[in-house]
């Protein structure tokens, strides 16, 4: 089986962060446990993680869900997308990064839309 490539572990690994990064998104240390609970040994799913940018994966993350709380005032927005992003494993010092400039953002992006209808 290993010959025909059914059972090859570096290949399940690098599939399986692929679609993390596609999907949902999370931090390097999550999902490096999640291959450790697969059964990864610890060097492979070092390895299939290392290119992984957590500010990058973190900003994935929070336009994503920004979207949906576009509504809120600023101390809830900044509650609920803090809770989101810790919940998927990014440090407090990234998500305070990733959530400043995602208001900002999505501020701009509210204020463009009205603009817009206001023509």
């Amino acid at each position: 089986m290993y010959r025909e490539g059914l059972l090859n572990d570096q290949r399940f690994a690098q599939m399986w962060v692929d679609s993390r990064q596609q999907s949902r998104p999370k931090s390097r240390k999550s999902i490096k446990q999640e291959l450790l609970s697969k059964g990864i040994s610890e060097h492979l799913a070092e390895k299939s993680v290392s290119l992984l940018s957590d500010i990058d994966n973190a900003v994935l993350c929070a336009n994503k869900k920004a979207r949906s709380l576009s509504r809120l005032g600023k101390d809830d927005f900044y509650k609920k997308l803090e809770g989101y992003l810790q919940r998927r494993g990014f440090s407090f010092s990234i998500s305070r990064t990733v959530i400043s400039e995602a208001w900002d953002l999505n501020q701009s992006s509210f204020q463009n839309t009205a603009d817009a209808i206001n023509l």
